[in-house]
Formats: structure tokens, sequence, C-alpha cells
């Protein structure tokens, strides 16, 4: 999920882009990732509430992207000069073990390391079908949460 107010996972690399000015490449990652604007995640929870459907749906965004082109999406979107920065996989490695080491509550560790290159693609059909609503593709996401000011 990104947008205004998400501070987690997307949200942690989208404010080192724009505070730090530092925009994460991360070497040898292949996986692709569905950003859900959370505009949408809101409107398919309202959605869920009103209705009588029953069941698990997968609520992701309806593009895949390599996380290091959204990340390229989001600061030029926003209009930010982010330093690209290569982080091989490697160092990272080593940042998490010392991470579970040293502090499990700092939010990294290798759970994280793993999800960030473990691929997280799935199909949204049933969902979008079920609700009658397709989520924004990654540019209008960022379009709309970029002119809105928040």
């Amino acid at each position: 999920v990104y947008g205004p107010g998400e501070n987690h996972g997307l949200g942690k690399l989208i404010r080192l882009a724009h505070h730090h000015h530092v925009r994460a490449i991360f070497l040898g990652l292949q996986n692709r990732i569905q950003p859900l604007y959370i505009d949408d995640m809101v409107e398919y929870l309202i959605r869920a509430a009103q209705t009588e459907l029953r069941g698990a749906y997968m609520l992701a965004g309806s593009q895949t992207i390599h996380l290091n082109d959204f990340l390229k999406k989001v600061c030029k979107a926003a209009g930010w000069r982010a330093f690209p920065v290569p982080l091989p996989r490697s160092a990272l490695q080593l940042s998490a073990l010392l991470a579970d080491c040293l502090s499990p509550s700092l939010g990294w560790g290798t759970q994280q390391l793993n999800n960030l290159y473990g691929s997280r693609t799935y199909s949204i059909e049933k969902t979008i079908r079920d609700f009658n609503y397709t989520p924004l593709s990654v540019d209008e996401g960022l379009t709309r949460w970029f002119r809105s000011g928040r």
C-alpha cells in the first residue's frame, strides 16, 4: 500500500527518498510488486462492509511493477531529486542479520529482507469482479496522491 499516511513497507522507502534525498536501488532484485493506492484499499474495505459477500479476497494493485521502477516513478511524480544508491543484496543480508540480533523491534531483519526479495504478485480478477471496482494504475495513484497535496 502506498499513499498519504502509509508509514510501513513502501512508505518507509518513499520517506527515505523524500526526507533524505536517497532512492534505494536494490541490486539483484528480480521480483515485481502490485502497489495498491491507499484510497483504493479504503474503497475495497467500504464495499466489503456494505456487501453480503463472504470469503477471502486479495487486495492488490492492478499493475505489476519492479520495486526499483516504482520508487523511480514516485520520485518523478513528486518532483523529488533523490540520489540513487545501489544496495547490494549481501550488504542487506548482513544488516538484516545484525538487526535480528541487536534490535528485533527495529522493523528490519531477515523476514523483511525475504519479503523484499520474494515475489509479490497475485490475481485480483475475482476481487475486481465481485466488488465491481478496479484499483488505479501506479501512475494514476501517484498523480492523485501528489496532486491532492496530502
